[in-house]
C-alpha cells in the first residue's frame, strides 16, 4: 500500500537520500526552520539512493548534468532554493519521476 513520508532535507549543496524505489515527489517545503521532502512510497519496497541538487536563486545550474525540477523551498529569511534531482547521463530529461 502507498503512503506518503516526510524526509528531512540537509541545507547543502548536494543531498544524498536512501528512498524507496518507485518514490514518487509531491513537495519541498520549510516546516519549523527545516527542509522536508514529502514522497508518496511503498515502505515495503527496497531503497535506492539518489542525488538531489540546490540551487539558490541567481546561482548558475550546469548545462551538463542530467536533471529533474523538484520543487522550490521559499525561506522565511527572503532566500529562495531550487531542488533538482540528478539523473543518470542517460536518462530521458521527460518524465523522468513517473519512471521509477
Amino acid at each position: 500500500m502507498k503512503t506518503i513520508f516526510k524526509y528531512p532535507l540537509a541545507t547543502v549543496p548536494v543531498i544524498m537520500l536512501h528512498l524507496p524505489k518507485g518514490a514518487r515527489f509531491l513537495c519541498v517545503a520549510e516546516q519549523n526552520d527545516a527542509w522536508y521532502l514529502w514522497a508518496e512510497i511503498d515502505p515495503n519496497s527496497p531503497t535506492v539512493e539518489r542525488k538531489f541538487l540546490v540551487f539558490g536563486t541567481g546561482q548558475p545550474i550546469p548545462e551538463d548534468i542530467v536533471k529533474w525540477y523538484i520543487g522550490t523551498i521559499h525561506m522565511h529569511n527572503g532566500y529562495v532554493w531550487h531542488i533538482y534531482e540528478e539523473l543518470p547521463k542517460e536518462a530521458p530529461s521527460y518524465d523522468h519521476q513517473q519512471q521509477h
